[in-house]
């Protein structure tokens, strides 16, 4: 499977701007992400953790393919900040090998959990995966916990992703341990280039 999926490597001040953890123009939900703890789902190449762990946040990556870095960069089809390249020498113990749908962590641990291009857009031929990865996100949450997840009916998505999605958003409606919130992608002319901030987005805030 590592093998066959593709590598991410997002720009942390584009995800800064896609999650909007921190609050900024009457949004978001942290006022800094001092003492909070974070895990980036299938994080790839992106340099997010590391700009992360300079903000004083106790952040974690997991991506199947950092069972082997150097075969996960070979994969890549661009080279990865140095800010990345920098934080996976300097904190090893923080990019953990583990898939989406079985997260190796505690239970009620984490006050952010956050996933872009690897539950939407990756495992969403597959609704039961997909939403399977996305319950064990809510599982790792603190009460009143985020749960970002994107890109939501957008991006390079097929009639079938999106089908997938749609029947997701029906079961996750379904639940009373969360509450959602849908960021619908907004319509902007396309110059050839995926805008990150044109995305949709689903929020997840786990009940206290």
């Amino acid at each position: 499977m590592a093998t066959e999926c593709p590598v991410s490597g997002n720009d942390s001040n584009g995800l800064m701007e896609f999650h909007g953890l921190l609050r900024k123009n009457g949004e978001g939900f942290w006022d800094s992400f001092k003492d909070k703890k974070v895990l980036d789902v299938c994080a790839g190449i992106s340099d997010f953790t590391g700009k992360l762990l300079l903000l004083g946040a106790d952040a974690y990556a997991l991506d199947y393919g950092y069972a082997d870095i150097q075969e996960l960069l070979i994969r890549a089809r661009w080279s990865p900040s140095p800010l990345f390249s920098r934080s996976v020498i300097q904190n090893p113990e923080r990019y953990i090998k583990g898939s989406a749908h079985h997260l190796p962590f505690p239970s009620k641990t984490f006050d952010g959990v956050v996933s872009y291009y690897g539950v939407f857009g990756v495992l969403d031929d597959n609704v039961d995966l997909a939403y399977a990865s996305i319950s064990e996100g809510v599982r790792l949450l603190k009460p009143r916990g985020i749960l970002s997840i994107g890109p939501l009916m957008s991006g390079h998505i097929t009639k079938r992703q999106a089908a997938s999605e749609e029947e997701i958003l029906s079961k996750l409606e379904g639940r009373n341990d969360i509450a959602l919130v849908v960021r619908n992608p907004l319509r902007r002319p396309f110059f050839g280039y995926q805008d990150i901030s044109r995305m949709g987005k689903l929020t997840i805030i786990k009940n206290a």
